[in-house]
């Protein structure tokens, strides 16, 4: 299985199986349908989960808030609002929005989406209350970007979250964050690796660890201990 192996799977595993808590997850990414799994498998045992990402606005239309042309995995509306019923969901509060996702466009922070515009990252009020929500000690696993950071402007939401936890960490905090887009933002903010408890470069096998799915190989590596 190799060190990485091992080392991801110890890491993971304390994330999954026994977070010293604070537990706090941070999810990004487009979809809400490609973190259901890890929802589910997580919500329960968190104390705290930050939303980001376009997969945010199919939780704030699902509260019933204007989301404009921002992504909507409309399929997920329902499950969505279980997940909300738990209270322990942190939604953002303002976002970037711009008319279209290319260089060059037009862009602002807003508190409401407008009908024309589209969700491309986290707003300042936002960046601010995810930071204060980290926790000084405890567990912290992250996966997906919390804006379109392809686009540098974009970024700033990712970036500037990922720094303060790269401080907790260093203050105590176990943290580990993952999937190939969370290694962009890393590169984005010129912030080392060791910075963090652990990163993950594991895409979906990481996703289905995290969802409680024992993968073959892995099972055998969790008995030798």
């Amino acid at each position: 299985a190799g060190f990485l192996m091992k080392k991801e799977i110890e890491a993971l595993s304390k994330v999954r199986d026994n977070p010293e808590h604070p537990f706090v997850v941070i999810l990004g990414g487009a979809k809400v349908k490609d973190k259901i799994g890890i929802i589910k498998y997580l919500l329960p045992k968190a104390d705290a989960l930050m939303i980001g990402g376009g997969m945010a606005y199919t939780f704030l239309y699902a509260i019933g808030q204007k989301i404009g042309k921002s992504i909507l995995d409309k399929e997920m509306v329902e499950q969505v609002k279980e997940f909300l019923a738990t209270e322990k969901i942190i939604l953002p509060e303002d976002h970037v929005v711009a008319d279209k996702l290319e260089e060059g466009c037009n862009y602002k922070a807003v508190k409401e989406i407008p009908d024309d515009m589209i969700g491309v990252d986290i707003g300042p009020t936002t960046i601010t209350r995810y930071i204060s929500a980290l926790p000084d000690s405890g567990t912290l696993f992250w996966n997906g970007p919390l804006g379109v950071i392809e686009i540098d402007e974009f970024a700033k939401g990712s970036i500037e979250v990922l720094k303060a936890v790269a401080y907790k960490t260093s203050k105590g905090l176990f943290s580990v964050i993952g999937g190939g887009d969370t290694l962009t933002i890393l590169e984005k903010a010129k912030i080392d690796e060791d910075a963090f408890s652990h990163v993950s470069s594991g895409g979906g096998a990481t996703l289905e660890f995290l969802a409680g799915i024992d993968l073959p190989g892995i099972k055998i590596l969790l008995d030798k201990k």
